[in-house]
């Protein structure tokens, strides 16, 4: 799977992902965890959430050469 084009260029978003999560549990605990889980899901979603109005706004310009996801 590391040969992979999509793992190739997010291995490092994965990576800080995973760096996040085991720094809260650590010093936070699973409480503080679960507490913080809507804003870590809050930034991918907004993420998520730009792409499809840029996506929205290329469409009703006419534009068809965007980039979503990061090169």
């Amino acid at each position: 799977m590391c040969l992979t084009y999509p793992m190739n260029k997010m291995w490092f978003s994965i990576l800080l992902g995973w760096l996040a999560k085991t720094l809260v549990t650590k010093f936070v605990g699973n409480d503080g965890y679960q507490k913080l889980i809507p804003f870590f899901l809050g930034i991918v979603l907004g993420s998520v959430m730009m792409m499809l109005f840029w996506l929205g706004i290329n469409i009703l310009t006419g534009v068809t050469n965007y980039n979503l996801m990061p090169t």
